[in-house]
């Protein structure tokens, strides 16, 4: 599985500047199209690993709310499906913590996402401890 991440990753040719195009035309303040424009990112680089875009645009991402949130945060797992080495520590930042009990809504539309993220990168792939 690794080699088959590796070259998928290499002969990636997404064009971000689409991706920023897309980004910039719309209206910020609308989530339907932040939603589409992190999904088109999603189908985009499905299955490579490269979250460049997510990255570089992390302040216009984190002005989402609800299930926008949600969605964005799912698109992770899109993007580096079959990645069963790297899950945890991409998704670490938005999974549920155990110690820590939340009341903040928000959070609870990130750990979701965070985890309908991990399941789409386990998917096709038994793993006990993902699951437990």
């Amino acid at each position: 599985m690794n080699q088959y991440l590796k070259f998928l990753n290499k002969e990636c040719k997404t064009d971000q500047q689409i991706l920023n195009d897309i980004k910039n035309e719309f209206d910020p303040k609308i989530s339907i199209n932040q939603t589409g424009t992190f999904y088109c990112n999603g189908i985009m680089n499905l299955g490579t690993g490269n979250d460049k875009f997510m990255r570089d645009h992390i302040n216009w991402h984190s002005k989402a709310k609800n299930w926008t949130m949600f969605q964005n945060i799912s698109v992770l797992g899109m993007i580096h499906q079959g990645n069963h080495v790297g899950a945890y520590s991409i998704l670490d930042p938005y999974l549920p913590n155990k110690n820590v009990r939340s009341t903040d809504t928000d959070s609870e539309y990130i750990n979701g996402g965070a985890l309908y993220a991990l399941g789409l990168i386990y998917s096709n792939f038994y793993n006990k401890n993902t699951i437990d």
